[in-house]
């Protein structure tokens, strides 16, 4: 027997909700509370006491309330009777990426084994074999001539992956562009007999909060999952916090690579973010659409995304280092690093200045100096307000084009003997990351994956690709090398050896 909702006070607001996952859910500000249950649970997690109202005392004051305290559903959208029709053209426009599974066809180690390799996930793998297929990421068509995007991350750790619509119809497909500033990787998909389903880009500067959307994701290999939410936060270019650029929503993204990529469509059917497949506190974050959409194009048309160039490694300025640099708070950007010839250099811009403001906007934070570069393009010249120890300086610099080079992978030599590895920046001016690992070279003996982060090769720090470059053309060739990798949350010393 269905429940009828419950009309419900919670931290002073009144709502009418049906149960979770009703069409109803979400409808109005408030929680749901469960009459069915003694003490009443709600969405929030609070329960009857916390509110401070016993049952009975609580329908009365719904009643006292009624005429004045209710929320207007005139203020307030109710969700659409029925998502199916959205649903079924965003699964249809939708694609999955995957590759082999890998397994391992020993026996059972015995129990002190099987503890040293859960300790050990560099540890190499033996006797290794396909047994099934693994989906790494999502994506979506948004082309009839067969244009998808998805995750530039997804696709950079595999150097071969299969494309799918997510009912399992094989797709050939080609990379034709990556963007890893962005995370945004451009397919190219040969179409079949019949026209390729596609969704267009939404207006993401449109979009409100509490507006409806769906998503299509693969949590773990479940493909072409669909699920329902709002829209919980927008894309804020002041704020410091790095999530600010992204759209948020209570929308379930799942856990798992098969979240990435995704589409998040708007109840029209244009696609309005793309999942960027990590979550925090049960919410997912989006890149909006316009942003995807500029950058799609930008690949398409040119192979590579054209940005502005500050010339500056920067780090974030705490209340010691602010102290140390004689400077008055810890307000502003700490430049760390300017790179030779560069905008900034020019400009006379040096290690240890503070950046407090882009063209009279404050910015706190390196999400914020970055996001407000972003937005400019190359030569247009820009003011700098610049703290010097005590002294406040106003620097104008024109912008220069991001260098190619900076994206170009680089293979780990070891005198004419490859190690195996190949690495690209973590971000354009700061990290290493190995991009890809030969699976019978020395380093894929020693158990390094794609997506390993280097953060020291014989205890010398791995800060930008420089570093590693200067490093690869100096190694000895009978010597072993050191490296210590940050995978996840580990981080963990390896040693390779070299081909003898």
């Amino acid at each position: 027997m269905a429940r009828r909702p419950v009309t419900a006070l919670c931290m002073g607001l009144v709502a009418r909700r049906g149960r979770p996952g009703s069409p109803s859910q979400g409808w109005q500000a408030g929680c749901w509370l469960d009459a069915g249950r003694r003490g009443m649970n709600c969405e929030c997690g609070h329960r009857e006491r916390d509110h401070g109202l016993g049952w009975r005392s609580l329908l009365l004051l719904v009643g006292l309330l009624a005429g004045s305290a209710t929320v207007s559903t005139a203020e307030v959208a109710a969700p659409p009777e029925s998502f199916a029709h959205v649903a079924r053209a965003a699964r249809a426009a939708s694609i999955v990426l995957r590759v082999p599974e890998l397994g391992t066809a020993f026996e059972s180690a015995p129990a002190d084994e099987e503890q040293d390799e859960v300790l050990d996930p560099l540890a190499p793998i033996e006797a290794i074999e396909p047994i099934g297929r693994r989906t790494i990421a999502a994506g979506v068509i948004v082309d009839p001539r067969g244009f998808a995007v998805t995750s530039a991350r997804a696709v950079e750790r595999w150097p071969a992956f299969e494309v799918a619509l997510v009912d399992g119809t094989p797709v050939d497909a080609v990379l034709l562009a990556i963007d890893r500033r962005s995370d945004i990787a451009v397919l190219k998909l040969e179409p079949g007999p019949t026209p390729l389903p596609f969704l267009p880009f939404g207006d993401s500067d449109r979009i409100a909060m509490g507006e409806w959307i769906i998503a299509i994701t693969a949590p773990l290999g479940l493909e072409g999952t669909v699920t329902a939410g709002v829209i919980t936060a927008l894309p804020r270019t002041t704020d410091p916090d790095p999530l600010a650029g992204f759209l948020q929503t209570d929308a379930s993204l799942g856990p798992g690579s098969g979240s990435a990529g995704g589409p998040l469509v708007s109840t029209n059917g244009d696609i309005v973010g793309l999942g960027v497949g990590f979550r925090t506190g049960g919410l997912g974050y989006a890149r909006p659409s316009n942003l995807v959409r500029k950058i799609y194009l930008e690949l398409v048309e040119r192979g590579r995304v054209l940005r502005p160039w500050l010339g500056v490694s920067t780090q974030t300025l705490t209340t010691r280092l602010a102290r140390a640099l004689g400077a008055l708070d810890a307000t502003g950007v700490l430049i760390a690093d300017v790179s030779a010839g560069g905008p900034a250099a020019g400009a006379g811009l040096r290690s240890g200045d503070i950046v407090v403001a882009v063209d009279a906007m404050r910015v706190s934070s390196r999400a914020q100096l970055e996001r407000a570069v972003s937005a400019l393009v190359p030569g247009r010249t820009v003011t700098l307000s610049v703290r010097r120890a005590a002294a406040t300086l106003s620097t104008r610099v024109t912008l220069g084009q991001e260098p190619d080079e900076s994206q170009r992978p680089v293979a780990l030599a070891q005198g004419r003997r490859l190690l195996g590895i190949q690495a690209a920046p973590l971000t354009p001016t700061m990290g290493v990351v190995t991009a890809d690992v030969e699976a019978a070279s020395p380093a894929g003996h020693a158990g390094l994956e794609p997506g390993d982060i280097l953060r020291e090769v014989n205890h010398r720090p791995m800060r930008t690709i420089r570093d590693f470059e200067v490093l690869a053309r100096s190694l000895d060739p009978r010597a072993s090398v050191l490296i210590l990798v940050q995978r996840a949350d580990v981080a963990l010393y390896v040693v390779i050896d070299p081909l003898r």
